[in-house]
């Protein structure tokens, strides 16, 4: 599996080519692993209805950004499994490779949250027990334009955002939702607030 060692906006031209998308993956362990969250079941049923609902019909590019404490050999495994051609799986931070993506698929995480608040179209994964958080958390995460709790809804959901790709209308995303959540200016807003403390 190719990936990269310099840096990624070197490939940003590539883009226009065809869509690109980004899949940004949790920490997904083997089925005989029972401590983690996302297991290999899930992760490969994810996989498959990428392979059927999109790969299948149209010309893509997928690059994948994995969690931080992935095992990249059992990452790379799963993707062969399924039959991915060549993914990208890319190091970069997210805000490096943000740009360059026309949508994402991502999983309930904190990292999810970059490409929603970004404006990257996004289907949001938040099955069963990646859903049990906060009620801040819930309340974010589960007033999106595209959120799947169940993944037998995540095939229609996939065709519904490819269709709409492939139009000329705009496309949702959740921009507006998440500035309920990070406003514009929050930062300074904070600095302002414990600015007495730094000096």
């Amino acid at each position: 599996f190719p990936s990269h060692d310099k840096p990624f906006f070197s490939i940003l031209p590539l883009k226009r080519k065809k869509l690109r998308y980004m899949l940004l993956t949790r920490d997904v362990m083997d089925l005989a692993d029972t401590r983690r969250k996302s297991s290999s079941e899930d992760f490969m049923s994810i996989l498959n209805t990428l392979q059927q609902e999109i790969h299948s019909q149209y010309d893509v590019e997928i690059l994948v950004k994995p969690h931080p404490k992935q095992n990249i050999i059992n990452l790379k495994r799963f993707l062969g499994n399924v039959g991915f051609e060549n993914p990208l799986v890319v190091a970069d931070a997210l805000y490096v490779v943000l740009p360059s993506v026309d949508f994402a698929i991502t999983m309930q995480s904190s990292g999810a949250y970059y490409p929603l608040t970004y404006g990257v179209p996004c289907i949001h994964l938040a099955k069963g027990e990646y859903g049990q958080r906060d009620y801040l958390f819930n309340e974010m995460g589960y007033n999106l334009q595209r959120v799947v709790t169940d993944l037998d809804d995540f095939p229609n959901t996939c065709r519904t955002l490819m269709q709409e790709l492939h139009t000329s209308q705009p496309i949702a995303n959740d921009v507006e939702h998440m500035r309920k959540f990070y406003p514009d200016g929050a930062i300074e807003l904070i600095m302002d607030q414990i600015k007495d403390y730094l000096e």
